[in-house]
């Protein structure tokens, strides 16, 4: 084609067979646009020469840098921009090595500090702001933080220390390192693989002190201390009261045998006829020989693991308590001058709980006896004497109080006074005292002038002339007068009964024939309109027809008197009021009559201003 320009609004270059599209030119190609756009990655083969590259240039390699290429900060704040940076001073050394550019400061400056990224490498270092670091390392030299000199330690730090996670190894490794370390609310001293932690201090006194800021020498624990293990140490002081398992040795216990020494264990002397002791090992034997109690001016001392049945034989024994325990346990009292007579208590569960106080004689059977003494004598008056004898003796088991010989089963040398009931099959003996007898059977034979009118329990004298007294024993019956049920004496003739005339049969207190009459008196408290039963009278037992009241009233306001009549008949009454007088401006009371459950009333009611005490009286003429 011939070397022609030509213009073109698309150009599209299309290989064969899917092959990339050339273009060639022998000479050079020039593309003359504005802008010339590729959509695409551009791989060029040789040079790309531009007047200025823009975009991303982190992907290029082999890049000197131009004369505007770095920032230069000092502390944050711009100093400008540069092409090379030039390390200078006698502690600063700087090599470039595969693209990387390694800074060495080997002197102490006077600046504001060292700002370095990657590695850098300090012989020393005098940072009086703040070090931003990922590690650091420091290898044949020390640290110090804090300090206005140079430092003696690896680490050498002036002031409080504060960790915000983590443990403290001292030195780090996986043996030997003592480990301070933070779990949860308990702090945790410890010494890695099993190896010692020992704790000890420098000046003063030498001491350390657990829950006290004095050590006292050694170690010195304020607080109540618990070991798990085992505590050893060449002498232990104070007090082993509460020592369990301790066994004596050295010169701790001083062990004799009847006075003589058998060993060292506190000083512990035993003594007694059956009573040996040896040391072996540092544990110290003591043997009681024989089945009894040791026996020594009068003190017996208790054996224990002794087989048998303990004897103890002593004068006299003080104590505010005895306690005998066991399977039934007996209490035995024996008089050494007979053997085979004593006495015994005994509590056996296996007999209903039951108690026995037990006495015995080897020849006989002894009497029981209970009694007082005072000032060194007897007292004979205060006897309980309980009989002995064979079984089924004439005497056997009788029981005397304050006598010597009961003769029955129960004697009593006095008088009984009894609050509850004594009963038995015979009383025999004076019974003049006893009060609330009542006779049963034939007790009591009931005669008439002579003759035999019968037997009866009780004997009840009647009427207003016969009067009976009771004293000693004897009955005192008097009849005064001339008999029957009227008296006569100076004060007339009267009765307490009924009396009828022409008839056997009065309702009232004096009935003629059908005609009777009878009176009361009676007091009450009056309340306004409120009503009071002044007489009543049964309408079956006692069936008047009519009845005519003369009443008279008495008040604090006045007096009143009148009469009523009363007439009834097939279960209704009817009154009637009539002359009426009172001394009051205004009557005090009225009345009715009611009837009602068979019972015929006359009822008072008070009227206005009639209240308090009042007393009425009333006589009743009745017709049957």
């Amino acid at each position: 084609m011939a070397n022609k320009a030509f213009g073109a609004k698309e150009l599209n270059l299309i290989g064969d067979q899917g092959a990339s599209p050339v273009i060639e030119s022998p000479g050079n190609l020039s593309l003359n646009a504005p802008t010339v756009a590729i959509s695409t990655n551009a791989t060029v083969g040789g040079i790309l020469t531009a007047t200025s590259f823009v975009g991303d240039g982190s992907g290029l390699t082999n890049v000197s840098v131009g004369a505007s290429g770095i920032n230069i900060n000092d502390e944050g704040s711009a100093l400008g921009i540069a092409g090379t940076i030039d390390f200078v001073g006698a502690g600063i050394s700087a090599v470039v090595n595969g693209g990387i550019a390694t800074v060495t400061v080997t002197a102490t400056g006077s600046g504001g500090g060292v700002n370095t990224t990657g590695t850098s490498t300090f012989n020393d270092v005098d940072i009086n702001g703040t070090l931003e670091s990922g590690d650091i390392y420091c290898v044949g030299g020390n640290i110090g933080v804090g300090l206005p000199v140079n430092p003696s330690y690896s680490l050498d730090i002036a002031g409080d220390v504060r960790l915000y996670g983590g443990d403290l190894w001292m030195p780090f490794g996986s043996t030997g390192s003592l480990v301070i370390s933070n779990n949860g609310y308990v702090r945790n001293i410890r010494s890695n693989s099993g190896v010692s932690l020992a704790l000890q201090a420098f000046g003063m006194d030498g001491g350390v002190g657990i829950g006290t800021t004095n050590g006292h020498g050694g170690l010195f624990v304020q607080t109540p201390t618990f070991f798990t293990g085992v505590v050893t140490a060449t002498q232990f002081v104070g007090d082993g009261s509460g020592l369990t398992g301790v066994t004596a040795t050295g010169t701790g216990v001083v062990v004799q045998d009847e006075g003589s020494p058998l060993g060292t264990a506190a000083t512990i002397n035993f003594t007694g006829n059956q009573v040996t002791a040896s040391i072996l090992n540092g544990i110290c034997n003591v043997n009681i020989g024989g089945t009894s109690y040791a026996d020594v001016a009068g003190v017996a001392t208790f054996a224990q693991n002794l087989s048998g049945t303990p004897t103890i034989n002593v004068s006299s024994i003080f104590c505010d308590d005895i306690s005998v325990t066991g399977n039934t346990p007996v209490l035995k009292l024996q008089d050494i001058d007979a053997s085979q007579n004593y006495a015994y208590l005994e509590f056996d569960s296996s007999l209903g709980n039951s108690f026995f106080f037990r006495h015995r004689a080897f020849n006989n059977t002894p009497d029981f006896k209970i009694q007082s003494e005072a000032g060194g004598s007897i007292n004979t008056d205060d006897y309980v004497t309980i009989k002995g004898g064979a079984p089924g003796g004439a005497t056997e088991g009788f029981v005397g109080l304050n006598t010597t010989s009961p003769n029955e089963r129960l004697t009593v040398g006095g008088n009984v006074n009894a609050v509850g009931y004594i009963t038995a099959t015979t009383f025999y003996g004076d019974g003049s005292n006893l009060t609330g007898v009542v006779a049963s059977g034939s007790g009591v034979v009931v005669q008439d002038e002579g003759s035999v009118v019968g037997t009866a329990v009780t004997i009840n004298f009647v009427g207003t002339s016969v009067t009976t007294t009771f004293s000693s024993g004897t009955a005192t019956i008097s009849i005064t007068g001339g008999g029957g049920k009227f008296v006569d004496n100076v004060s007339g003739i009267h009765t307490l009964s009924s009396v009828g005339v022409k008839t056997d049969n009065p309702k009232t207190a004096l009935q003629v024939e059908t005609y009777g009459v009878e009176a009361g008196i009676g007091t009450f408290i009056a309340v306004v309109g409120t009503p009071v039963t002044v007489d009543q009278f049964n309408v079956s037992t006692t069936p008047f027809r009519t009845a005519e009241y003369t009443l008279h009233i008495d008040h604090a306001n006045g007096m009143q008197s009148q009469k009523v009549l009363i007439m009834q008949g097939g279960g209704v009454a009817y009154s009637n009021e009539f002359a009426i007088m009172h001394s009051s401006a205004d009557p005090l009371v009225s009345f009715a009559s009611t009837l009602s459950g068979g019972t015929c009333q006359l009822q008072m009611t008070p009227l206005t201003g009639t209240t308090g005490i009042t007393t009425y009286r009333f006589s009743r003429g009745t017709l049957l």
